[in-house]
């Protein structure tokens, strides 16, 4: 009978504990999934977001890049003139 007293005193010691452990622990678990589904979504929808503003960025340099093409183009033709001048003067 002794010993029945012991068992019993030692669950119902720690038996409450084990019992809260075992539900925060699980608790916890339960929420670190749902967190972790949260943040891969938002790793998702960043990735998605910097492809976005990337294709942008492409499209803007492009078109810097057409522009400056223009530019240097006039710019050559200019120079070719001068030179057509100053040549033509010389002689």
């Amino acid at each position: 009978m002794n010993t029945d007293i012991n068992f019993i005193d030692y669950f119902s010691l720690y038996g409450p504990f084990a019992v809260l452990f075992v539900s925060l622990f699980y608790w916890t678990l339960k929420t670190y999934t749902h967190r972790e589904e949260l943040y891969r979504k938002e790793i998702i929808a960043l990735r998605k977001e910097c492809e976005e503003q990337d294709k942008r960025h492409h499209e803007m340099l492009s078109t810097f890049f057409d522009k400056y093409n223009i530019l240097i183009d006039k710019l050559d033709n200019i120079e070719a003139k001068l030179d057509e001048r100053r040549g033509g003067s010389k002689r």
